[in-house]
């Protein structure tokens, strides 16, 4: 059957790249970057990494962790710099329950 050229095809999105305050590009395909940056535990990386969240993020996110000492204040440090609210409250959750604020 022959395609239609009218219908455009759609993008296929491998996934967008975030900077603290939304997505500021796409990739269609993997990008592998060995740039050691800090861990927040299993879970919260895996999320922060299929979000493709940049390496300045994730930097202004382990200084909030290191100098929080409480999920309000570590929301504030970071939703002030953009990030929503309720995804900094369930990043926290995340970290927190991989037992890295411990």
């Amino acid at each position: 059957m022959p395609t239609n050229p009218s219908v455009p095809t759609p993008k296929v999105i491998y996934q967008h790249i975030h900077e603290i305050d939304g997505i500021t590009d796409d990739l269609d395909k993997p990008q592998f970057d060995d740039t050691p940056l800090p861990s927040f535990g299993l879970i919260a990386d895996w999320y922060l990494q299929a979000h493709g969240y940049t390496s300045k993020v994730l930097l202004h996110i382990a200084y909030a962790h290191d100098t929080s000492s409480s999920c309000q204040d570590f929301v504030m440090s970071i939703a002030t710099k953009g990030m929503p609210m309720a995804e900094a409250v369930f990043l926290w959750g995340l970290i927190t329950a991989d037992g890295v604020n411990e």
